[in-house]
C-alpha cells in the first residue's frame, strides 16, 4: 500500500532531481548508448548535457512562475472566493480572440496576486523567526553578572529587541494591507465578469481599466515589502 511518505517523494522537484542525477551519471559514465569512436558518438552525451543543464537551471534557479506555482494550492485554500471568481472570469472570457487582451490583463492581476500572497507567507515566516530570536534575547537580560561586558551585552540585547519589535510591526502592517488588497480583488473579478457578460449581450467591448488598475495596485503592494533586519534570512523553501 502506498503511504503518505512515499507519495510525498513523487513530487515534480524530486523527479527533476532524479533525472538530473541520471544525466550527470550518464555523462561521466564510460558506457554509452552510442559509442564515442564513431562520428556521431558524442550526440547522446550532448543531449544528456543539455537535459542536465535545463533541469539544473529549473532546480537551482527556478523562475518566478515556478516559485509561485507551489503556493497556488495554499492560496486557493486561504482565499477560495478570489480563486473561484478568477476562474469564473476566465470562463466568461473563453477563447474568443476579441477578449484576448482582457485575458492577458487578468493573467497579470493573478501574477501580482501571487507575488503579494507569497510576500505575506514569507512575512509570517519572518515574524515567527523574530519571535524565536526575541525569546532568546530576553533570556540574556536576566544575569547576575555585573561586569562591563555583561552590562554591554544586556544593552545590546535590549536594542535588538526594540528593532525586532519595530520591524515586526511593519511586517504586520504590510500583511494587513496585502490581505485587504487580495480580498478586494475578488470583487473586481466579479465586476469585470459582469461587464464581459454584458458586452457579449450588447456587442460592445467592456472597459478593461478595472483590471489594469487592480494589477498596478497589487504590483505596488508586492514591490513594497518592508526591508527587515539582517538578523534573519528569507526562507523560500
Amino acid at each position: 500500500m502506498e503511504t503518505k511518505e512515499s507519495r510525498s517523494l513523487l513530487t515534480v522537484k524530486n523527479i527533476k532531481i532524479l533525472l538530473f542525477i541520471i544525466c550527470i551519471i550518464y555523462i561521466l559514465s564510460p558506457y554509452d548508448f552510442i559509442y564515442d569512436f564513431i562520428p556521431i558518438g558524442r550526440i547522446d552525451d550532448i543531449i544528456a548535457l543539455f537535459v542536465a543543464f535545463f533541469l539544473g537551471k529549473s532546480i537551482f534557479f527556478p523562475s518566478q512562475s515556478e516559485l509561485h506555482a507551489k503556493y497556488i494550492p495554499y492560496f486557493q485554500k486561504e482565499y477560495p472566493e478570489v480563486f473561484s471568481n478568477y476562474n469564473s472570469l476566465l470562463k466568461s472570457l473563453g477563447n474568443d480572440e476579441k477578449f484576448s487582451f482582457y485575458k492577458e490583463e487578468a493573467g497579470k492581476v493573478f501574477d501580482e496576486l501571487m507575488k503579494v500572497y507569497v510576500n505575506t507567507v514569507e512575512s509570517d515566516k519572518r515574524i515567527e523567526k523574530f519571535d524565536e530570536l526575541r525569546d532568546k534575547l530576553r533570556d540574556t537580560l536576566y544575569t547576575s553578572d555585573k561586569s562591563t561586558r555583561a552590562i554591554e551585552g544586556v544593552e545590546k540585547s535590549k536594542q535588538l529587541i526594540e528593532r525586532l519589535d519595530k520591524e515586526e510591526k511593519e511586517l504586520r502592517n504590510y500583511i494587513e494591507k496585502a490581505q485587504e488588497e487580495i480580498k478586494a480583488t475578488a470583487l473586481d473579478f466579479i465586476h469585470v465578469t459582469a461587464e464581459i457578460e454584458l458586452s457579449k449581450a450588447s456587442g460592445e467591448l467592456a472597459e478593461p481599466s478595472k483590471l489594469s488598475s487592480r494589477s498596478k495596485s497589487l504590483s505596488y503592494i508586492a514591490s513594497n515589502l518592508p526591508v527587515t533586519t539582517g538578523l534573519t534570512e528569507n526562507n523560500n523553501n
